[in-house]
């Protein structure tokens, strides 16, 4: 079965690991950003950013499969 995130999750997904373009970002804000960056400019508590976070990754992680073990290698 295929699981996907929704756009505002996405959109956190690609701020928080520096994938956004960096020139519709606000000025002051670019690369890989900080929870509380983040935060700031979707107008959510940290917390609820992280929670949102962990959950997108684990459903992108279910939907990638056995994909995701070859990415942890790359990463490790």
């Amino acid at each position: 079965m295929y699981r996907s995130i929704d756009h505002q999750s996405a959109h956190i997904i690609m701020l928080r690991y520096g994938l956004m373009n960096p020139k519709i970002l606000p000025r002051g804000f670019g690369g890989s950003l900080t929870i509380a960056q983040v935060s700031q400019l979707v107008s959510m508590k940290p917390d609820k950013v992280r929670r949102g976070i962990m959950k997108s990754l684990k459903e992108l992680k279910f939907s990638i499969g056995s994909e995701w073990k070859d990415f942890e290698k790359v990463v490790e």
